[in-house]
C-alpha cells in the first residue's frame, strides 16, 4: 500500500507538468516551423535551448519547502523536486514539424506515416523526466543513480559535510570515499533533491558513527527517530503519509 501511494504522489506531477508543457513545446514549434523550413537551424534551435536554461533557473531559483526522506521499499529515498518540464517542452517542439506535415499529407498512409512519426521523435525527451538521479539510503550503503558514483557502502565513507556556498558545482553534501585501494576521493550530492540538506548531513553522519542503527534503514520506526535525532524540518501532509 505504501508503494502504491508513493507511486500515485509520484507520478501526479509528472502527468500535470507533460499536460501543460507538451502543447506549450507544440505551439513554439509550430510557431518557429517558417525558421526550420527556411533553413535557419541556429534560430530554430535557440528556442528550446532558451526553454530547458529558463526551467533550469527556475528550478534553482524557486523557494523549495525543505523536506525529510520517504521511506520506500526498505529505504530512505528522495529524488530531484519536480520533474523536468523543459524537456516535456522540448518533446512537443520536436514533434511539431511532423503535426505540420499533416496538411501536406497526399493520403491515409502519408498521414498515419507522419502521424507514426510524433511519438519516435518525442519519445527519448519523454522517458528523460522519469530517469531523474535519485538519491537512496540503504542498510548497505548510499546509492546514487544517476550521479556520477552509483553505490559506495557505509564503511566507504569517511566523512560528509554540507557545502552551502561556493560555485554551484560544489554545493551539496561533500563526501570523502575510501575506494578498494584505500585512496580518497571526494564527491558532491548535488543541491535539487526534495529534502533538507542540513538533515541529510546529519543522517549520513549520523550512521557513519552508529553502525548498529543501520540495519533499521528503510522502517517507518526508525524514519521518525531519525528525525527527532537529526532534527527534520516538518513534511508536508502527503509526505507524512508515506511513513505512516
Amino acid at each position: 500500500m505504501v508503494c502504491a501511494m508513493f507511486r500515485r504522489r509520484r507520478s501526479l506531477p509528472t502527468v500535470a507538468t507533460a499536460v501543460l508543457c507538451w502543447p506549450l513545446g507544440i505551439v513554439l514549434g509550430l510557431v518557429a516551423e517558417p525558421w526550420r523550413q527556411s533553413g535557419g537551424i541556429a534560430a530554430y534551435l535557440l528556442i528550446p535551448l532558451a526553454v530547458l536554461a529558463a526551467w533550469s533557473l527556475a528550478v534553482w531559483r524557486w523557494p523549495w519547502r525543505p523536506t525529510g526522506f520517504q521511506v520506500l521499499a526498505g529505504s530512505f529515498t528522495a529524488t530531484q523536486r519536480w520533474p523536468n518540464g523543459g524537456m516535456f517542452t522540448v518533446g512537443g517542439y520536436l514533434a511539431a514539424p511532423h503535426l505540420a506535415a499533416l496538411s501536406s499529407s497526399s493520403s491515409m498512409a502519408d498521414a498515419v506515416g507522419t502521424l507514426a512519426d510524433i511519438p519516435v521523435m518525442s519519445v527519448f525527451m519523454l522517458i528523460i523526466p522519469f530517469l531523474q538521479p535519485r538519491l537512496v539510503l540503504t542498510p548497505a550503503g548510499l546509492e546514487c543513480p544517476g550521479l556520477g558514483f552509483i553505490r559506495t557502502s557505509w564503511d566507504g565513507i569517511t566523512s560528509a559535510e554540507f557545502v552551502k556556498t561556493g560555485p554551484r558545482a560544489a554545493r551539496g553534501v561533500r563526501l570523502t570515499l575510501v575506494g578498494p585501494n584505500r585512496r580518497e576521493r571526494a564527491e558532491t550530492i548535488p543541491r535539487g533533491f526534495a529534502v533538507d540538506y542540513m538533515f541529510l548531513t546529519a543522517a549520513i553522519r549520523h550512521y557513519l558513527d552508529h553502525p548498529e542503527h543501520r540495519a533499521a534503514i528503510g522502517t517507518a520506526a526508525e524514519s521518525q527517530r531519525l528525525k527527532s535525532i537529526a532534527g527534520a524540518p516538518p513534511e508536508h501532509d502527503g509526505e507524512r503519509a508515506l511513513t505512516e
